[in-house]
């Protein structure tokens, strides 16, 4: 008789054991696979992320007033240069950037005030920091944060602030500021250690608004108010401006003060004449104004420096209906006058937003430009 054919238990044994280190392998092959495929999402998810913030902060640190930029160490303001070394301790920056239609289109259009605030944060739990970055457009607030995850975060106690100032031409005093987002996540068991980096300088002044009337009055004003200053305060002066020292301190009395600031302004680069122009309403009513500049100088800041309007000339009064917004550049008008004697321009800028003034949008307005 002929026996049937069939597989010893040695030999079942044998190939379970090699199907086992086959499938094995090609699990484990797959598994790998797998795992690379989710820490490529991880990456790539980070550096969405990075790409964000990066392009949120680098955006509007382009169109930022330079003079408004400002680094904090806890809660203390800290002059940080160009010329610094050490970043140590830096928490936070501020500053106002503009808001431009059509995509930061500076020659498109309206300008909106942004103000934005880059801070580290320890969110509850964490062992590393966040940076944050909150942007606020009027009563419109968004934040931004980055990295999402504590383990994605390489913003250690030690680590020195994102941004930082540095030359972009050594010789001159031009400012550029570095930006460095470090991030790590894991790939294939390992740690990855990564940098996303860029430089933005802010976009410089426009030398066309020179030929502004109401800028040249506001920087008549400021430029005199910057040297009397610095003359008060010990500096070293040039034959030329000790000169001009000579002439404001003929006006009033030998202190830094607004009449003797207007005085020199008006005698000095009006010839005793402030600028005019016509307002012309809709109903056909017409008004000559006087165009002034005021600084409470008590505040120490000439950049809070702002244009009021007059309907008679000279140089007495703070009572008006016409106050000149020289960041959003309008003409804001109300039903009476108002006093703004002692009052900063960041104090009346409020005033004029959550007020009654308004810039009366049925009314032109044109100052006389001046050839000085």
């Amino acid at each position: 008789m002929k026996k049937n054919a069939g597989f010893t238990l040695i030999e079942l044994i044998v190939a379970i054991v090699l199907m086992g280190v086959i499938f094995g392998t090609i699990i484990g092959l797959f598994s790998k696979e797998i795992t690379q495929q989710q820490a490529g999402v991880s990456q790539q998810e980070l550096f969405t992320q990075a790409r964000a913030i990066m392009n949120e902060v680098k955006t509007t640190l382009r169109y930022a007033d330079i003079d408004s930029i400002k680094f904090y160490n806890g809660a203390t303001e800290t002059t940080l240069t160009s010329d610094s070394t050490d970043f140590a301790g830096i928490t936070k920056m501020e500053y106002t950037s503009k808001m431009f239609s059509n995509n930061y289109d500076a020659a498109g259009g309206s300008a909106q005030e942004v103000d934005i605030t880059v801070e580290l944060q320890m969110p509850s739990g964490w062992t590393h920091k966040q940076m944050k970055v909150t942007k606020t457009i009027g009563t419109t607030t968004t934040t931004y944060v980055f990295p999402e995850k504590d383990a994605n975060s390489l913003f250690t106690t030690t680590t020195n602030f994102p941004i930082i100032p540095a030359k972009l031409i050594s010789s001159m005093d031009v400012d550029l500021y570095k930006i460095d987002l470090p991030m790590q996540y894991i790939i294939s068991g390992s740690m990855k250690e990564e940098h996303l980096r860029t430089s933005v300088a802010p976009l410089p002044v426009d030398t066309s608004a020179e030929t502004d009337p109401w800028v040249i009055l506001r920087k008549h004003y400021i430029d005199i108010a910057t040297l009397i200053q610095k003359y008060y305060a010990g500096g070293t002066l040039t034959a030329a401006e000790q000169a001009q020292v000579a002439v404001y301190k003929s006006y009033n009395n030998n202190s830094f003060n607004n009449d003797s600031l207007r005085s020199y302004v008006y005698n000095v680069n009006y010839n005793g004449a402030w600028p005019k122009g016509t307002i012309k309403y809709a109903n056909g009513t017409t008004k000559v104004v006087y165009a002034q500049p005021y600084l409470y100088v008590a505040s120490g800041n000439t950049a809070e420096t702002f244009i009021f309007l007059k309907e008679v000339d000279g140089n007495s009064g703070w009572y008006t209906p016409y106050i000149y917004n020289h960041e959003t550049h309008k003409l804001y008008i109300r039903s009476s006058s108002s006093s703004f004697n002692n009052v900063t321009w960041s104090t009346l800028k409020n005033t004029i937003l959550e007020s009654n003034w308004t810039t009366e949008g049925n009314n032109t307005f044109m100052l006389t430009k001046s050839s000085n």
